[in-house]
């Protein structure tokens, strides 16, 4: 969780430092509501959780897969905390399945889920790279973050029904909403599975893929 000093100095500091690297469009502030939510991201660069947060007007508190009980308590306090649903970036760019961790947390904590697509950011630090790059094509990088309408699950919120079945059907749905701003390709494999074994069998993404699939 940032310090709350520091993240604003890096906030001020940063925006229009990145803003002079890259040009960076937000879209949808008007869809943030009030009190305690769940930032909902695609994945595609280790930078999404700089931009993102320049994107916010209030604080965002990134949680690793560890800190899901603090992010409870971030919530409960009134804060608003970012997940990327997919657990992990990307391999190729395309959206891949959801874990249900998001769903657990949003219907157990009762607050909003604000679905983001990230678009540009993979421009910056391409899959499988770890070179950091100013241009694309001789053109400075374009980055959006478009922010959608919050989506609530207040159905769910009584606990009654919190099966396994549920959390996968408000994981698929959060994942469609992020797909839909980010206008990613889906593919209905987790992607740290794909990854996995382009790292133990040399194989490149489609290949996973076809080989989790099959």
């Amino acid at each position: 969780m940032p310090n709350t000093a520091l993240y604003s100095t890096l906030k001020v500091l940063g925006s229009p430092l990145l803003q002079g690297l890259y040009h960076h469009d937000v879209v949808g502030l008007e869809n943030l509501p009030e009190g305690p939510y769940i930032v909902a991201s695609n994945h595609l660069a280790f930078c999404d959780s700089i931009f993102i947060p320049l994107a916010m007007p209030r604080t965002v508190n990134f949680l690793a897969k560890s800190d899901l009980n603090a992010g409870a308590q971030v919530l409960k306090d009134g804060g608003i905390i970012g997940i990327y649903p997919e657990g992990t970036r990307s391999p190729d760019g395309r959206g891949y399945r959801p874990k249900v961790g998001v769903a657990r947390l949003a219907v157990e904590a009762g607050v909003p889920v604000v679905p983001v697509g990230q678009i540009g950011t993979d421009l910056i630090q391409p899959s499988g790279s770890n070179r950091i790059r100013l241009r694309h094509d001789g053109k400075p990088i374009q980055v959006r973050t478009i922010i959608g309408k919050p989506l609530t699950f207040e159905e769910y919120t009584d606990g009654s029904d919190l099966s396994h079945r549920v959390q996968r059907e408000i994981a698929d749905r959060i994942g469609s909403e992020i797909r839909a701003l980010s206008g990613q390709e889906y593919v209905d494999v987790y992607a740290d599975r794909v990854k996995k074994l382009m790292t133990d069998k040399n194989m490149s993404a489609d290949e996973a893929v076809a080989h989790l699939q099959h």
